[in-house]
């Protein structure tokens, strides 16, 4: 009895659909797949993109402050290197020869923008030049 009173239910439920429900909701939903897919795809895809150039940035940038810093690393040793062999063929290094040292270490000084002074130490005394 009460298979046939569940029958009898389902025969109550109206079988009419409206036509505007079924030709419009499967275009709708192809629609909000396609947009949503693409949505998707175009958020990925940037945020590919932006990776790619943060690391490319990074690298420049990485690149450009070792330029810099081998640079600035570089002058002290290249000052030393031009200055020893004048200290020792003019005798630069004897100690009453001081303005002699000061006038030296000053053309050096010019020669290099990046160096702000240049020290020259020998017992009880010290040169100093600076710009």
């Amino acid at each position: 009895m009460t298979l046939l009173t569940s029958e009898h239910q389902i025969a109550k439920i109206p079988r009419k659909v409206a036509l505007r429900l079924v030709l419009v909701m499967p275009f709708a939903l192809q629609i909000f797949g396609a947009v949503g897919l693409t949505g998707w795809l175009s958020l990925r895809n940037g945020q590919k993109a932006v990776k790619e150039v943060s690391t490319r940035w990074r690298r420049e940038v990485t690149a450009s402050v070792d330029r810099h810093l081998e640079t600035y690393l570089e002058t002290p040793h290249s000052v030393n290197a031009i200055g020893i062999e004048p200290i020792r063929r003019f005798h630069l290094w004897n100690p009453d020869g001081m303005r002699r040292k000061t006038s030296y270490f000053f053309w050096q000084l010019q020669h290099f923008s990046s160096v702000n002074y240049i020290s020259f130490g020998v017992k009880k005394r010290i040169c100093w030049c600076w710009l």
